[in-house]
């Protein structure tokens, strides 16, 4: 009977100790800040759903995805929904549910190891009067059924737990509009502190515009940029010879003076085709300056200052290959603010941006 007792005040500071354990680890955990929407609106039978990513001033916007602390998030799909067409808001912390399960199970499982360790000293003490022949008649059958009704205690207590964790983690927070501008003003400030890009400090950084200019091997000059940790050209490439002086083969004539445009073969070949110090980038690198900006839904619109003209559609190659035939370029509308990471035939000719060598 001691034996039985110990283990079910061992399995209770157990589940003390893995509580504690896990609301530290949920603490510090990169996607803490996210949460997620339903929206119900006046154009829309169901609510649309997503992270709360962004408020402003008539409209919110919403995410496909969750962010960690730097930005990044792959591919992001964003939701803009104006102010007039909402109806009510309903936001819930990001993995609230799987917590309030967990918590609840815990919780089970040391309410149940304390009422387990009151059954089974209420049956000894129950037992105390019988003579020792009794006792030693009875002790196996007892023993079995004291451990049996524990677990069976231990069980209820743990469902009940998970059930009402599945309950208080699922509640939403209401926060009703209308379709009120007022009430939507009136509530503003409140929703910054539910919304990714306030809350996680994720707004985008602008470009710094570099003193001097990169001077390639034909004796073209560009203009530099720098955001964050990369610098990059702010104009296409338009070398016609490789970094050791041999020709590319196989150029297309200028676009618009504004660079020109290689395949495949001369982005991989290995007499480099950017400048000493410079290379082409790759996805993690593209990406890397898209986070910068807000994301690749956010950042179309920002390259327009210092990296590409307003409403230009642009294409560069990536040197990250997708296979024998197919490397990855990145595509740009600065009009419709898309970016869109996308495979190409390594035979197309796409523009090339060089960023430096860290």
């Amino acid at each position: 009977m001691k034996i039985l007792m110990k283990t079910i005040v061992a399995v209770t500071i157990i589940g003390l100790f893995n509580i504690q354990s896990i609301q530290a680890q949920t603490g510090s955990s990169e996607m803490r800040t996210s949460y997620q929407a339903w929206i119900s609106t006046y154009e829309t039978s169901r609510p649309i759903a997503g992270v709360l990513y962004e408020i402003e001033d008539s409209s919110v916007t919403l995410s496909n995805r969750n962010f960690s602390r730097n930005g990044s998030s792959g591919k992001v799909d964003m939701t803009k929904l104006d102010v007039r067409s909402i109806d009510v808001m309903k936001l819930r912390k990001n993995g609230n549910t799987g917590r309030g399960i967990l918590y609840g199970a815990i919780s089970g499982l040391v309410v149940g190891g304390v009422l387990g360790i009151l059954y089974a000293s209420t049956v000894e003490k129950h037992e105390e009067g019988a003579n020792n022949f009794e006792k030693s008649l009875n002790s196996t059958a007892s023993t079995m059924q004291i451990v049996g009704s524990s677990i069976l205690i231990g069980i209820g207590c743990i469902g009940t737990g998970i059930g009402v964790g599945a309950i208080i983690g699922s509640a939403k927070i209401a926060i009703p509009i209308n379709g009120s501008q007022a009430q939507f003003t009136q509530n503003k400030s409140m929703l910054k502190d539910y919304s990714v890009k306030s809350v996680m400090g994720l707004e985008a950084k602008s470009f710094s515009i570099l003193r001097g200019t990169l001077i390639d091997i034909d004796g073209n000059a560009y203009p530099m940029v720098a955001l964050g940790a990369q610098v990059w050209m702010a104009e296409d490439l338009k070398v016609i010879r490789y970094r050791d002086g041999s020709e590319i083969s196989d150029l297309t004539k200028e676009t618009g003076g504004n660079g020109r445009q290689y395949n495949w073969s001369a982005i991989n070949d290995s007499r480099k085709i950017c400048p000493v110090g410079w290379h082409v980038p790759s996805n993690s690198e593209w990406n890397s300056l898209f986070n910068s900006l807000g994301g690749e839904n956010g950042a179309a619109q920002k390259l327009g200052s210092g990296f590409s003209d307003k409403g230009e559609v642009c294409q560069w190659w990536s040197s990250t290959e997708q296979g024998p035939n197919q490397a990855y370029s990145l595509y740009l509308n600065n009009a419709t603010a898309a970016v869109m990471v996308t495979g190409i035939a390594k035979n197309s000719d796409l523009s090339v941006r060089c960023v430096r060598d860290y």
